[in-house]
């Protein structure tokens, strides 16, 4: 009755239930709670036969899934502010000082840290990798000009004007402005998220830790 096939459905609902109210935490957290429980079960339902009344009695004894989740989180001390606000900012300007190292440290310190869930953790990530350096790349590397050919003088870039005849690629200036608007606004969201992510489970546990 101890494992996987032989294991009653109710148990395995559970355990299911219990994977689902742990998908924040970390997976390693999250690994050794899950089974930490399920020998648990099965250590207590290792008798034969096994009524219907005691695999009750034992998931009853083991409470909600909720309320394993949540002691786990209370437990789970979020990491420094400081340490948290470091990775915030090298996020968004480190790749403005370091061309990409520096947002890569960010993203690390982002992964090392106690605070954030692994969707949040991915989130920082990808939204928009290179932080805030995306968006500057974006204006400086758009082109702003047309190319431009004007008898006698050859392929030149201006603007566009009388007896200049197109020859390229062009990015009007609404265009660059919402483009580089849009690479900041992203991950300078998802950092506010995080720092407010932060914030709040700091406060809930010295809240904790005070009661």
């Amino acid at each position: 009755m101890g494992n996987g096939p032989g294991r009653p459905p109710a148990a395995e609902a559970y355990l299911r239930h219990l994977r689902t109210a742990l998908r924040t935490a970390p997976a390693s957290e999250r690994r050794e709670i899950v089974d930490n429980v399920t020998a648990h079960i099965d250590s207590s339902l290792s008798s034969e036969p096994c009524s219907d009344a005691d695999i009750e009695r034992v998931l009853d004894s083991l409470g909600p899934p909720e309320d394993i989740a949540a002691q786990a989180s209370r437990r789970r001390s979020p990491s420094s502010s400081r340490g948290d606000l470091m990775a915030l900012v090298l996020l968004e300007l480190g790749g403005l000082v370091i061309p990409v190292v520096g947002w890569a440290i960010g993203v690390v310190l982002v992964w090392t840290s106690r605070t954030w869930s692994t969707a949040q953790k991915w989130t920082a990530t990808l939204v928009v990798p290179g932080g805030l350096g995306a968006a500057v790349l974006a204006w400086m590397f758009l082109p702003a000009e047309r190319t431009c050919i004007i008898a006698g003088s050859g392929t030149i870039s201006l603007p566009l004007k009388a007896g200049c005849v197109n020859h390229g690629v062009y990015t009007p200036m609404w265009l660059r402005l919402l483009v580089a608007a849009l690479l900041a606004a992203a991950p300078l969201l998802t950092s506010f998220t995080l720092w407010r992510t932060s914030r709040t489970r700091r406060l809930r546990h010295e809240h904790d830790s005070v009661n």
